[in-house]
């Protein structure tokens, strides 16, 4: 039976417990795979065999905190759900660099998907981009040898498949590569 009445909350628990376990029962939705492990940390975002290291929430979370956590179990997510391993590993070019590209825009053809789906994850995703590129500093690079060539082609190829601007610290470094590309045709 059904009831209205809010669980009681251990003294233990953080604030953030509701929040986390959304999150996670989310990403698991997403990715179809409910035996996912998923904890929180200060690392870096990612996964390695069946557990997701997502980035720990700050105690006092604002909606834009929640946004790019979320946006990062979205993204782990519709790689789970969308990218085939096998097809990657058959395709994936030779060299560093072409590799790196590869990979970058096979992510964002899989966060497309998502973002073209669901408006949510659009948010969500568009929040996390901005936070790692507005923490990135790319607005400062000036010689284009240093510029990620991979990440500034992953953000074409997603403006370009869900119609999405490129984050305003990453725009400089698209336009960049952009007026270098020839046109689509």
């Amino acid at each position: 039976m059904a009831t209205n009445s809010k669980p009681k909350i251990s003294g233990r628990e953080s604030p953030n417990e509701p929040f986390k376990r959304a999150v996670a029962g989310c990403l698991r939705a997403i990715a179809r795979n409910h035996d996912l492990e998923v904890g929180y940390a200060a690392e870096r975002p990612g996964i390695v065999g069946g557990k997701v290291r997502l980035p720990e929430p700050p105690r006092k979370l604002s909606a834009a905190d929640a946004s790019i956590v979320r946006g990062h179990a979205d993204s782990i997510a519709l790689k789970l759900a969308c990218h085939d391993p096998k097809v990657h590993r058959k395709l994936v070019p030779g060299g560093q660099q072409a590799r790196a590209v590869f990979d970058a825009v096979e992510q964002a053809r899989v966060e497309a998907i998502g973002a073209r789906r669901m408006t949510g994850v659009a948010n969500n995703l568009a929040a996390m981009l901005d936070d790692r590129f507005h923490r990135g500093k790319l607005d400062d690079i000036t010689d284009r040898a240093d510029a990620p060539i991979e990440e500034a082609l992953a953000l074409i190829v997603r403006e370009r498949l869900t119609g999405m601007s490129p984050p305003t610290a990453a725009t400089k470094l698209v336009d960049r590569l952009d007026a270098q590309l020839p046109a689509a045709r």
